[in-house]
This record gives C-alpha cells, structure tokens and sequence, in this order.
C-alpha cells in the first residue's frame, strides 16, 4: 500500500516504460511539452504522429532539458493540432531506478505504519492520510509527534514530482 500511496500523491509512478505508447492532446503550436502529461524523466522518443500521420523523423526535435517536442520549420505540418488525444508518441521514459528520495519516502510510510501498528496505544486515535493510504495512531501517544512528522516528511518530498500543470486565466 506505501508504494501505490507515492504514486497517487506524486500523480505518477516511478517505473520505467519502455516501448510505449502515449496519446495526448494536440496544443496547436509548433511545441509539445510533456512536462503537463507526467512523462519524466523522457528517455528516447522514436516516433510522433499527428491525426494519424506519422511524421518524419527530421520533422521534429526532441529537447531533453525542456522536456518537449517541436516541430522544425519545413515540417510537413505547421503544429501539433489543437485536439483532443490526437497525438500519439512511442518512447521510453521513465525511471530505471526509483530515485533515492522517493525510495527514503516510501521507507518513511512503512516505519510510520509499523510504530502506528506495533505501539497498539487505545488513546484519542487519528489518521494521517495520503490518497487513499492512512495511518491511525494516537495523537497524545509516545509516538504520536514521530508518525506525524514521518508522514508529513514523506508528502514534502513526494510533492517534488508532481507532474507541473498549467492553467489558463
């Protein structure tokens, strides 16, 4: 359960993909960005197709520090279409190995619900929770300001890899 609760509070998982495919929405520039979609860390992108047309390898570039692709200027077409799931992606992404923090953070939910389980104190209980992961302990217990404090350590450091999102105003 402490691996799924990362992945849910990160919004993302901390496996490695290979061979996948993606479909995304077109955002009608000449640049895609797959920071908004949760592909981190990209990897290799080995084809791109827009509405279905597979577009030629020396058609776009892929910017690794930018996460995104962009359409060179005599590609065969003048943007990703703006639309909905119309742009399909294959690569590999991902993380081979989880980093180290997440790794740390995940520890930190296992040690939190094992003092929680193991000290079995019938005080005043309350839950922390991430997604649908919760921890019961009691607040006025001996461990009480330890679970807390693994817990919330834990959220801090996931929150580092959520996904950016973009809005509009």
């Amino acid at each position: 359960p402490t691996r799924q609760a990362v992945d849910t509070e990160a919004a993302r998982d901390f496996f490695y993909h290979e061979d996948e495919e993606i479909v995304v929405d077109g955002s009608g520039t000449r640049v895609l960005c797959l920071c908004e979609v949760g592909v981190y860390p990209p990897a290799e992108i080995a084809s791109v197709s827009i509405n279905g047309m597979l577009l030629d390898a020396d058609h776009w570039r892929y910017y690794q520090s930018a996460n995104s692709i962009k359409l060179i200027p005599r590609a065969s077409v003048r943007s990703f279409i703006a639309g909905v799931q119309n742009v399909a992606i294959a690569l590999d992404w991902g993380y081979e190995m989880p980093p180290g923090d997440i790794v740390m953070a995940q520890a930190k939910l296992v040690a939190a619900q094992l003092i929680s389980e193991l000290s079995a104190e019938a005080q005043a209980v309350q839950a922390l929770s991430i997604g649908d992961y919760s921890v019961r302990y009691s607040a006025d217990g001996r461990y009480g300001a330890d679970i807390s404090r693994l817990i919330s350590s834990a959220k801090e450091t996931i929150h580092k890899y959520r996904p950016m999102q973009m809005a509009s105003v």
